[in-house]
């Protein structure tokens, strides 16, 4: 944060401020309210973006939002061949890195099958300024957060690189830099994005 000018560090702070103001916690909301919004946020990927991810969510996602997510976090594997590839070739302003970036680990972590992400961009400042995007949302997200745990680690949480307090580390690489080493103990990533 330290390269970054006071108009930067406002926008930041504001777009810190707006997460937390939608996504605020009923604190008189009963455990079976609670448990069934998290059930269902499980399972159905638009409920998941349009009940947590209200910062971005002004309307329902597309069928080809949805199709991915499912595919990606919940779709059938090869046993032979467990990994995805998959290529977004949405038209722009189709929120190809806010459904990537953001939206898609999130519902992982909910679903408890994200063990580490790496973001790769043209460059890694660029790459930061993208991990910064979920990043945010893990760290000021208090309906997530309320759901699903804290995600927060005071001491290994910082701009590009950082682990959760269940061990899922994001690392953000630019174009020219390698990812190798990028586990965190023995979980290493199991999703990874390039984002131009």
């Amino acid at each position: 944060m330290a390269n970054i000018s006071k108009e930067q560090y406002n926008d930041w702070k504001y777009f810190c401020e707006t997460i937390q103001a939608t996504s605020s916690v009923n604190v008189l909301e009963e455990k079976t309210t609670q448990d069934a919004r998290i059930k269902r946020a499980k399972t159905d990927f638009n409920y998941f973006v349009t009940e947590y991810l209200r910062v971005y969510a002004d309307c329902d996602c597309a069928d080809f939002h949805i199709k991915a997510a499912n595919k990606i976090v919940h779709g059938k594997r090869d046993p032979d061949d467990p990994n995805l590839v998959a290529v977004l070739e949405w038209p722009r302003e189709h929120s190809k890195s806010v459904i990537a970036t953001i939206a898609i680990p999130m519902w992982m972590i909910a679903n408890g099958k994200l063990n580490g992400m790496i973001l790769m961009g043209k460059n890694e400042e660029d790459a930061c300024t993208l991990l910064g995007d979920i990043q945010a949302q893990l760290q000021f997200n208090d309906l997530f957060i309320h759901d699903f745990g804290e995600q927060f680690n005071r001491g290994d949480w910082q701009t590009g690189d950082f682990t959760t307090k269940t061990g899922i580390r994001f690392a953000a690489y630019g174009r020219d830099q390698s990812p190798r080493g990028a586990r965190k103990g023995e979980k290493r990533p199991n999703y990874a994005v390039c984002d131009d």
